[in-house]
C-alpha cells in the first residue's frame, strides 16, 4: 500500500512538474527571451505561480514521508522474519514436527510468497 501510495506521488509530482516547466518555457521564456529581468519580474508577481511552486513542494514533502514510512515498514518485516528463521529451531525440536516446519514454510512461500528459509533479503 505504501509503495503504491508513493509511486502515485511520484508519479502526479512529476507529472505537476512536467506541466508546470512546460508552462513557463511557452508562457513566460519564449515571449520574454529577449530580458531575463522580464521573465523573473514576471514569473514573481504571479501568485499562481508562487501556489504551484509549494504545491510541488509539499508532494515532495509528501513523497519523502511516505518513502521513510516505507522503509521502517520494511525493515521491520524484514526482522520479523528473521525472528521466524531464528526461532524455527526452537519451535520445531522434534524431527516429526520438522517436516511440518517445511509445509507452513513451504505455505508461506505460495501464499504470501515469504520466503522463510534464508535471512538475506
Amino acid at each position: 500500500m505504501l509503495k503504491r501510495r508513493s509511486t502515485n506521488l511520484k508519479l502526479l509530482t512529476l507529472f505537476l512538474l512536467t506541466c508546470f516547466l512546460i508552462y513557463i518555457m511557452v508562457a513566460i521564456i519564449k515571449p520574454n527571451s529577449h530580458s531575463a529581468g522580464n521573465i523573473v519580474s514576471i514569473f514573481l508577481n504571479n501568485g499562481f505561480h508562487f501556489f504551484v511552486v509549494i504545491l510541488i513542494g509539499g508532494l515532495y514533502g509528501g513523497i519523502r514521508f511516505v518513502d521513510k514510512k516505507k522503509d521502517e515498514a520494511e525493515d521491520k518485516y524484514h526482522a520479523i522474519r528473521c525472528e521466524i528463521i531464528d526461532k524455527s529451531k526452537d519451535l520445531w525440536k522434534q524431527p516429526d514436527q520438522w517436516k511440518e516446519r517445511e509445509f507452513v514454510f513451504e505455505m508461506m512461500k505460495r501464499e504470501f510468497d515469504v520466503n522463510l528459509y534464508h535471512e538475506s533479503k
